[in-house]
């Protein structure tokens, strides 16, 4: 989980994003990837009349930033940002029209895709099957390297990061010193 403490304005979310990017990159040895992050955005706000959250289904898109290896901590943070908010109402009425912008990367050999979600301030928690609350809610297996997906914890003061990589790269991930200032024990 995330220690809270976010500075103003940052969602935790965003600050996860960040963190588990720059820890993630350092598991590479090659230092001329590219990376593409995605970050999934829910498309309901964003259309124009807006969607009623309660629309059930798939209504989603990933945005998309382009890093390189030498951007700093706040550079990630900030480009991800940017990439949400060019999701907009003009970015899904093109979409609607089958003209969205694609993400054009020339070195395809180069690219590293790395797809985030988030779940967090959804009400997983708040769900009664008949069995009563959940005490702690969980991702089976996304079946695809580079993947993160962010949960709110239980007491809603943290966040829960479901990552898979590559074996060699998970050791290497979860070695990262830097990495661990940002995290607080489950157990």
């Amino acid at each position: 989980m995330v220690k809270s403490g976010v500075p103003q304005g940052l969602r935790h979310c965003q600050l996860s994003y960040g963190v588990v990017f720059m820890a993630s990159t350092q598991v590479e040895e090659n230092s001329n990837k590219i990376y593409l992050i995605e970050p999934i955005v829910n498309l309901r706000p964003r259309f124009d009349p807006p969607l009623s959250n309660d629309y059930f289904g798939n209504i989603w898109r990933p945005a998309s930033a382009i890093m390189t290896m030498d951007k700093e901590y706040c550079g990630v943070v900030d480009k991800i940002r940017e990439a949400i908010s060019n999701v907009n109402g003009d970015y899904v009425a093109k979409l609607q029209q089958g003209n969205a912008a694609k993400t054009d990367i020339k070195d395809e050999q180069q690219l590293v895709r790395i797809l985030f979600t988030s779940l967090c301030r959804f009400p997983i928690y708040e769900v009664d099957f008949g069995w009563g609350w959940p005490i702690w809610v969980a991702s089976a297996n996304f079946g695809m390297k580079n993947k993160v997906a962010f949960f709110d914890s239980q007491s809603g003061n943290g966040i829960e990061a479901w990552i898979t990589l590559k074996k060699e790269d998970m050791a290497k991930f979860e070695a990262d010193m830097e990495l661990h200032a940002f995290l607080s024990s489950t157990l």
